[in-house]
């Protein structure tokens, strides 16, 4: 856990301390005993922040060959429009583009596109883009929407920086099945784990590196079926 990731807690429990003052009387025990298991943790990572800082000087060297192969490659490209880092207050209903035949839907914490259901009958369908945002009004998810099913999503980390991105190929509402390449990032923007999927499995290289980039390890799926890794000292191992 790197000082971005104690950053990143912190702004948890902030999130979490906003939602007290109106939180119903059986929800506050929850929040109550959530931010003091994240206080718990931000202490327990501090006690031990030096010896994790000190053990960084006996990692390995990084294999010549291996360099530029752990570097990581650039992510996907989302066909997104709404910018990263917005606040709930700057977002309205003509900047979601909404479908033909589909509604905006919006509330303090979201804002969707959505086919509207019939009354007693069917839910709205999620048909468009939809935000989501935290209790202090940060964007947390973008997601697109094609009849339910998602099509690509990017997550945020509290600073605005992105968490996440890659596509999806759902064929149900509410699954997610990633297809593609799929990127996660830490707090800072550095490149944290890199996996490519076909139709939700694990096809081809994940790659993983530590929050300041020093790679982790490569390992080769094929069809969800571990193969091969590869660690950034050379050394590796076939299944």
């Amino acid at each position: 856990m790197s000082t971005s990731t104690v950053e990143e807690l912190h702004a948890s429990i902030r999130s979490l301390e906003a939602e007290l003052p109106t939180a119903p009387p059986e929800m506050r025990s929850i929040l109550l005993t959530q931010i003091d298991s994240l206080k718990q943790t931000i202490a327990m990572f501090q006690a031990a922040a030096p010896h994790m800082e000190a053990a960084k000087a006996h990692r390995p060297q990084v294999a010549p060959h291996l360099v530029e192969w752990f570097r990581p490659i650039p992510a996907v490209s989302v066909p997104a429009w709404i910018p990263d880092g917005i606040h709930r207050s700057q977002v309205d209903a003509s900047m979601m583009r909404a479908p033909p035949g589909a509604r905006v839907y919006e509330d303090a914490r979201g804002i969707s596109c959505a086919y509207p259901g019939e009354k007693g009958v069917s839910l709205a369908v999620v048909n468009g883009l939809a935000l989501s945002f935290d209790a202090e009004g940060r964007l947390q998810w973008q997601t697109f929407y094609e009849n339910g099913c998602a099509r690509w999503s990017i997550g945020y980390h509290s600073n605005g920086q992105r968490a996440s991105v890659g596509f999806y190929a759902s064929t149900e509402p509410h699954e997610f099945i990633e297809h593609g390449l799929h990127t996660r990032y830490a707090f800072d923007g550095t490149v944290v784990a890199q996996a490519e999927y076909v139709n939700g499995r694990l096809h081809g290289w994940q790659k993983l590196w530590e929050e300041d980039g020093y790679p982790i390890v490569g390992t080769h799926y094929v069809d969800g079926r571990e193969v091969e890794s590869v660690r950034p000292d050379g050394s590796a191992n076939k299944q």
